[in-house]
């Protein structure tokens, strides 16, 4: 995962504008929580799906099923 993780925070560094890398660090940080039930990780998950939102807002199929995760997991800011 750790090196997955770089990669796609790299790749968002490169370019702010793009969701995506921010979508798969959402799924990664999901999945570690999964397995380990930490819940910084899920935190994680969620501010990453809101970052994919607010760059792209009108992917409403796959970032916006991502922003559950705060009633999914009922996460408390």
């Amino acid at each position: 995962i750790t090196s997955s993780e770089t990669l796609f925070e790299q790749a968002y560094l490169l370019d702010k504008k793009n969701y995506v890398p921010c979508l798969y660090l959402s799924y990664i940080n999901e999945y570690k929580y999964n397995n380990n039930k930490n819940l910084e990780d899920i935190k994680q998950a969620y501010i990453w799906a809101k970052k994919a939102y607010k760059i792209n807002k009108t992917d409403k199929f796959t970032v916006k099923q991502k922003l559950d995760i705060e009633k999914i997991y009922k996460i408390k800011n």
